[in-house]
């Protein structure tokens, strides 16, 4: 996740912790504080869609920033969705990508 802080800045914020092994990972619960947040998933087959990719997290539809080749991984593609401050406070939520009409598995994220 990339925090936007209001000076403009900009830093990294991980939407999961593991364990000391790094084989048991939990949802880091997501933090709005005064910055705006934007969501960055990764995947492939999402850079040659041809009418729409929708990003949705409980209830909650929401316009996606980019959806294209990530710029450094060669076939490796990015999403950025960009969090409403509504999402604060609602817990653990489904988050569930669709392109071109058909959807992702459901992956869980967490808000504070």
């Amino acid at each position: 996740m990339v925090r936007v802080h209001a000076n403009g800045s900009q830093t990294l914020d991980l939407t999961f912790q593991c364990d000391s092994s790094g084989q048991n990972c939990t949802n880091a619960p997501i933090n709005f504080g005064s910055d705006q947040l934007v969501l960055v998933l990764y995947g492939t087959g999402i850079r040659g869609f041809s009418s729409s990719v929708q990003a949705t997290i409980g209830n909650v539809s929401l316009p996606v920033a980019y959806a294209g080749a990530q710029p450094i991984a060669p076939g490796l593609d990015q999403i950025n969705v960009p969090l409403p401050a509504s999402l604060q406070g609602r817990g653990q939520l489904f988050l569930a990508v669709t392109v071109d009409g058909q959807t992702t598995n459901m992956v869980q994220v967490a808000f504070q």
